[in-house]
């Protein structure tokens, strides 16, 4: 059987509404993404640098209460970890606003392919995740039927 000129993306429904994967949604490819697929790609991107940046201050927290019940005071590591929390303050503000500003782009974007409605459909899994309840469930459910 001949294959088609699409790149087929290798995700399972798993991994697509885990968040595994921010390079495609599970539909085929075509050469020609629209913008809204693309700010989608791009909101991902974001939104995994901001659980990366929070998973990193939070180790340092955890060796900074270790540090503080092994030491007298602070210390020189108490003091390097703490400097190193504030930058990650710094670069967690700047994420948090780079991933809000394209959340403001993607609302005023309209999906123009599958590609983009299922990556408007995986952030909204995304941002509903913490809610729970049926609006969650419903818009999972449609994004794993659809990925399919």
């Amino acid at each position: 059987m001949p294959r088609d000129k699409t790149t087929r993306i290798g995700l399972t429904r798993r991994s697509l509404l885990t968040g595994a994967s921010v390079a495609g949604f599970g539909v085929p490819r075509s050469r020609e993404t629209d913008a809204t697929a693309n700010l989608c790609r791009q909101w991902l991107a974001a939104d995994e640098e901001l659980d990366r940046l929070y998973t990193d201050w939070a180790c340092l927290d955890v060796s900074l209460m270790r540090t503080r019940g092994c030491e007298a005071g602070l210390g020189q590591v108490g003091r390097e970890l703490i400097a190193r929390m504030a930058e990650l303050d710094g670069e967690i503000d700047l994420a948090t606003v780079r991933r809000d500003d394209l959340l403001q782009r993607l609302q005023k974007v309209p999906a123009r392919s599958v590609e983009g409605a299922l990556g408007k459909l995986r952030i909204a899994v995304c941002r509903l995740e913490g809610e729970g309840g049926p609006e969650h469930q419903l818009v999972k459910d449609a994004l794993g039927y659809l990925a399919r």
